[in-house]
């Protein structure tokens, strides 16, 4: 297994398997199965950890940063917007 820098957390192993997923498409025009099936997982946080996020990304400094992105991107105007968004059918 090719090795990134740093410890070996789910970041490295995640990044591990994104190298080894481009090496072997790059060499046989497709994706390995196995390993396409090892990052479909879904990434699951404990109780604290979400706790946190939530409490952060109500911060200003963390809106700001968005902001600045959608900005960056001509966005920001549109950052309600909801264009997936079905109206219930009235009855």
């Amino acid at each position: 297994m090719l090795k990134v820098l740093g410890k070996a957390g789910k970041f490295t192993k995640a990044c591990n398997i994104f190298y080894q997923l481009g090496k072997i498409c790059g060499e046989t025009g497709r994706f390995d199965t196995e390993l396409v099936r090892r990052l479909a997982k879904p990434e699951k946080f404990s109780k604290p950890k979400v706790l946190i996020y939530k409490v952060l990304l109500k911060t200003k400094p963390s809106r700001s940063y968005w902001d600045k992105m959608l900005r960056e991107n001509g966005a920001f105007e549109k950052r309600f917007d909801r264009p997936y968004f079905l109206e219930p059918e009235a009855r």
